[in-house]
């Protein structure tokens, strides 16, 4: 096998076939529906995408369906359609 760790067991990857990449996407997770962050969803938002993360999730079904939609929607106008 491959790359081997300090415990001299084989890696996840090497036991799954090898690597298939050499980066990882990343993305970050947050925008709970808390009131101790400043800031609205949509500015918190904007500022994951100028970190040049990949994408973001944030949580749904905490408020009413009227008012999650407004959110997301919210969300997706402050950081575009190719921001997953």
């Amino acid at each position: 096998m491959g790359h081997r760790r300090p415990c001299d067991r084989p890696a996840v990857h090497d036991l799954l076939g090898g690597r298939i990449r050499d980066k990882v996407a990343v993305y970050a997770t947050g925008l709970y529906y808390t009131r101790r962050i400043p800031g609205s969803p949509a500015g918190r938002s904007a500022q994951l995408r100028r970190r040049r993360l990949q994408g973001m999730k944030t949580k749904v079904g905490g408020l009413p369906i009227d008012e999650d939609v407004r959110r997301v929607a919210a969300l997706r106008e402050a950081i575009g359609r190719t921001f997953i």
